[in-house]
């Protein structure tokens, strides 16, 4: 018997489930750790209101009952501790679950931390733009963990040159898109200036190199 659409996503979520939980949650360095969002592996994953199993749980395969997809947008919702996640065949029908991402500019200029839609279908060039959807493969590993991958921050309460300075008060900076995969690990919103820092440029905590960038 040929499987559907919602029996093949069943298994493959259970596959995919633990390394992105490990890329999402890890502490200290999990994409909601980089977002100063604190979650407690301990914390339990709801799935229709009902224990799954906890973080910790989930990352180790010990738990997950994933047999109860909302068939109206084809796909899960889990709740963790005031962060909702989406696991989504794509992401076609979130309109379902938001109705105003009918609409492709609001969709493209909704920025919350706190909730994500991950799509097992590749996402295109119009879609890695919206700053809440998610690629299920780019979140499979932790690329801040990448030695290649530069050190990322704000740019708060630091002494910085007169130039740099005038340019940041300008904006008048190189730009980064908010699609960047590295931006949107972090879940920096439009116009944050950002300093950027090769880790090869890291000497004893300090910075050999760094440039600033605007979020765009």
């Amino acid at each position: 018997m040929k499987k559907t659409d919602i029996e093949k996503m069943n298994e493959q979520v259970k596959n995919i489930l633990p390394p992105i939980f490990l890329t999402l949650f890890e502490e200290n360095i999990g994409l909601f750790a980089r977002r100063n969002i604190s979650i407690s592996t301990n914390e339990n994953v709801l799935l229709n209101n009902e224990s799954i199993g906890t973080i910790n749980e989930i990352i180790n395969g010990l738990a997950m009952d994933l047999n109860n997809p909302n068939k109206t947008y084809n796909g899960y919702e889990l709740k963790i501790k005031g962060v909702t996640i989406y696991f989504l065949i794509n992401v076609k029908k979130v309109e379902k679950i938001i109705p105003e991402f009918d609409n492709l500019e609001f969709s493209k200029n909704y920025e919350n931390n706190n909730i994500m839609f991950i799509s097992l279908d590749e996402l295109n060039k119009t879609t890695q733009e919206i700053p809440t959807y998610y690629y299920y493969k780019d979140l499979l590993f932790n690329l801040t963990k990448n030695k290649y991958v530069p050190h990322i921050e704000k740019n708060i309460n630091e002494v910085i040159t007169v130039t740099t300075e005038t340019d940041i008060k300008d904006k008048n900076l190189p730009k980064i898109k908010r699609s960047d995969k590295l931006i949107k690990f972090y879940g920096f919103p439009k116009d944050t200036i950002c300093k950027i820092t090769c880790k090869t440029n890291r000497m004893n905590d300090t910075d050999l190199y760094c440039n600033y960038r605007i979020v765009i």
